[in-house]
């Protein structure tokens, strides 16, 4: 659902594109070593996290995200996360969400994106992942604030995604 929104967005927002291709042009290299670093940090944070988590009892509640890819293969899940979910949801939550807000409410604008990306995950029911997408969303949306360039939170969003999902994965 993600990547259409995104497409859809992208085709939309003419300007959101144009800014992007810009980028990539001029900070691609950059903008990966960037992306590479704080997908790095990211993980640390869910990485302790988990052992916190764990350690007060609710280690089922991560273990049962992992259980949603049962089944299914790692080469393809990585694949989709890397390739398409990852920069998707950068695009949505950051791009047209949070860059819509912050036309309006600057600093608000993490705060309402980041709201809106747990809430999304708040149908599942587990309130781990609900709690883990707000942290990443507080700092994937602050990195984009801060930076007001895209393509660094796409590079570790993507890699973030594979991380914790498939190389290093932080449930049973």
């Amino acid at each position: 659902m993600s990547a259409g929104v995104a497409g859809i967005g992208l085709v939309v927002e003419p300007t959101l594109r144009r800014e992007l291709a810009e980028e990539l042009q001029r900070e691609g290299v950059r903008g990966v070593v960037e992306g590479v670093a704080l997908a790095l940090s990211l993980y640390a944070v869910f990485w302790i996290g988990n052992h916190l988590v764990r350690h007060v009892g609710f280690g089922e509640r991560v273990d049962s995200v992992y259980g949603l890819a049962h089944g299914v293969s790692r080469v393809r899940i990585a694949a989709l996360l890397l390739w398409v979910i990852g920069p998707a949801e950068e695009i949505v939550w950051r791009g047209l969400v949070q860059r819509q807000w912050a036309r309006h409410e600057p600093r608000a604008s993490v705060g309402w994106a980041t709201a809106l990306y747990a809430a999304v995950h708040a149908p599942s029911g587990n309130w781990v992942l609900v709690m883990a997408a707000a942290v990443a969303g507080v700092v994937w949306g602050g990195w984009y604030y801060a930076r007001r360039r895209l393509w660094a939170n796409i590079v570790s969003h993507a890699l973030w995604d594979v991380l914790v999902f498939v190389a290093w994965p932080l449930g049973a």
